[in-house]
């Protein structure tokens, strides 16, 4: 069985680690797993005393990041060897309304040849997301 949409971190770049993620796909009988990180990031605003967890927590905006998907290649990399086949990076840290998104793309492929996978998730249109993205 393969999972084919699992964001290793959360809105606020947070995350179990892939360890962890082994564990439960083991538990699980999942054999494979597409991974990508999430391309925006939760403002913690300063008027908020409690850090938002998710991005309908408040009204703070989120905003692209481009880091996650050098977290994700971190993360893949600090597995066992044989446990890294198990899971099929995809860069995702880009803004699909950003001509200069593809930079972005050609930059992650030159720097971790053979690495990734795939491209996606991207945010287009999603609900309230795209509501909080700054534009």
């Amino acid at each position: 069985m393969a999972d084919a949409h699992f964001h290793l971190f959360d809105f606020t770049q947070s995350s179990d680690g892939l360890a962890a993620a082994v564990e439960a796909m083991n538990e699980a009988g999942v054999d494979h797993a597409m991974v990508n990180g999430m391309a925006v990031c939760k403002k913690w605003s300063s008027w908020d005393p409690v850090e938002p967890k998710y991005y309908l927590d408040d009204d703070s905006r989120v905003y692209p990041y481009s880091a996650t998907d050098f977290l994700v290649h971190a993360q893949v990399m600090l597995l066992p060897e044989g446990e890294r086949s198990r899971f099929h990076p995809f860069i995702c840290g880009f803004d699909p309304t950003d001509r200069n998104a593809v930079d972005h793309v050609k930059r992650m492929l030159a720097l971790f040849p053979n690495f990734w996978q795939g491209i996606g998730e991207i945010f287009t249109r999603h609900d309230d997301l795209t509501a909080l993205s700054y534009e």
